[in-house]
């Protein structure tokens, strides 16, 4: 038995416990309610992605408040039924290597995605969504963090599942992101330490024209 689960296995596996939970309509979701309509008053255009987009709850709010909006994700379940209940296009595939075109969208979401992968793979996923973003576009993306060297731990969920996480510093996420090209929105970025049991750096970013 492996020392923990693949997370695209256990999502897919697991989703439709957390549709209902996580509804937007909750009154425990209105901090993120902010964000969403944070991003939304951002992105300067009309096409956003998002990044690891589940059962496209957020796709689906994007699409319902006049954007143009796709998501990609692995778990191919939670895409099926998203392609059923939600607003929006939906496609089969990773935030590494998306596939899709050069700075063809001005707003990015990749919400509670990144912290799955170790530090050398999440240089290439900011990499790669770098490229896929327009110059002036608006990237979202949430790191969990550690004060210290970069570390990983496994949670156990609530089916018994081990969930391996990665933790990075803050100062390890700013240098990923200018260096591909990011400037961090200091205004609108924050970090969120209530009911998560490390802290949580919810930052906006804008691509500069320049990289």
């Amino acid at each position: 038995m492996p020392e923990t689960e693949d997370p695209v296995n256990w999502f897919n596996e697991n989703f439709r416990e957390m549709v209902e939970r996580y509804s937007l309509d909750k009154d425990y979701m209105q901090g993120y309610m902010d964000l969403l309509e944070t991003f939304c008053d951002l992105v300067e255009g009309e096409k956003v992605l998002d990044a690891g987009c589940g059962w496209g709850r957020d796709v689906d709010y994007f699409q319902r408040n006049g954007l143009e909006a796709k998501g990609i994700d692995l778990a191919g379940q939670a895409l099926a039924f998203a392609r059923q209940n939600m607003q929006g296009e939906f496609i089969r595939s990773g935030i590494k290597d998306t596939g899709l075109e050069d700075g063809s969208f001005q707003g990015i979401w990749c919400n509670s995605v990144i912290h799955f992968y170790p530090e050398e793979e999440m240089k290439e996923i900011i990499s790669e969504i770098s490229r896929i973003t327009s110059p002036g576009g608006v990237f979202y993306l949430s790191f969990k963090l550690t004060e210290d060297s970069p570390e990983s731990f496994i949670r156990r969920e609530e089916d018994g599942s081990r969930i391996k996480r990665y933790l990075v510093t803050r100062s390890f996420a700013e240098e990923a992101l200018e260096r591909n090209g990011f400037r961090v929105l200091e205004k609108y970025s924050e970090v969120n330490e209530e009911g998560f049991e490390n802290p949580v750096w919810n930052v906006f970013c804008r691509r500069t024209s320049q990289h």
